[in-house]
């Protein structure tokens, strides 16, 4: 959720960082394989997109091939290439899934909330459980992104930037009202941001439940920016 100052290429969704925890790549079984339904386009095209996902995850963008995508997705090559132009066509989709997800649910929260408080708190809630919902999209979107030339990462991470030109616009109306004492408002943001980013490298879908998770991060989001209401939220 950070892009004000970088470029679309390294835009990213920042839904997560590289797969990696403790210096080791995290095992896509250990991570939800799925795709926002609401994204995910149907028949042959969304099967390209899940396979790639997975291949992406695992293998990365560079050992992937399409034939490594058309086969866990069921077709050959030539069809793959009937609904994608290449391998970063497929990876610009997913970072654009990514991207928009995080951005629909962060303006539904913020459709709820009114203070800047209570708009950072949508924020953060909103993050996290995207990524702690589809940590395997994230990690993608996060990762690969930057293989993608600006014709591609400028459209698919639009949407990063404009949720990363939301947190900030509530952390200035914050300092503007004395609601959050913040004496570097930008780092303050990306301090925000990369709590989330490293999210998808280590939750436990299993396990791990996305609106205890969220609890947790407000609690911690309260205390960088000094919000006077406390950690507890409400």
């Amino acid at each position: 959720m950070t892009e004000q100052t970088r470029s679309p290429r390294h835009a990213a969704a920042e839904l997560s960082s590289a797969p990696i925890s403790h210096g080791k790549p995290v095992p896509a079984r250990a991570l939800h394989p799925s795709l926002p339904t609401s994204s995910l386009p149907p028949g042959t095209k969304g099967r390209i997109l899940a396979s790639a996902l997975s291949s992406f995850a695992t293998l990365g963008f560079a050992g992937t091939s399409i034939r490594t995508i058309a086969d866990a997705a069921g077709i050959n090559s030539a069809t793959l290439y009937s609904h994608f132009s290449s391998k970063e066509a497929i990876l610009a989709e997913l970072v654009s899934i990514g991207s928009h997800e995080l951005l629909a649910r962060i303006t539904a929260a913020l459709a709820e909330a009114e203070s800047p408080a209570q708009c950072l708190d949508a924020i953060i809630e909103a993050t996290v459980r995207a990524h702690a919902e589809y940590p395997l999209l994230a990690i993608v979107t996060n990762k690969e992104v930057a293989v993608l030339g600006p014709d591609l990462a400028g459209p698919a991470t639009a949407p990063t930037r404009e949720a990363a030109a939301l947190l900030r616009r509530i952390l200035a109306e914050g300092v503007a009202s004395r609601v959050f004492d913040l004496p570097e408002p930008e780092i303050t943001a990306h301090i925000l941001e990369g709590m989330a980013q490293h999210l998808a490298g280590w939750v436990d879908p299993d396990n791990d439940e996305p609106e205890q998770l969220a609890r947790e991060y407000v609690r911690t989001a309260r205390r960088i920016v000094a919000d006077p209401r406390g950690s507890a939220p409400s």
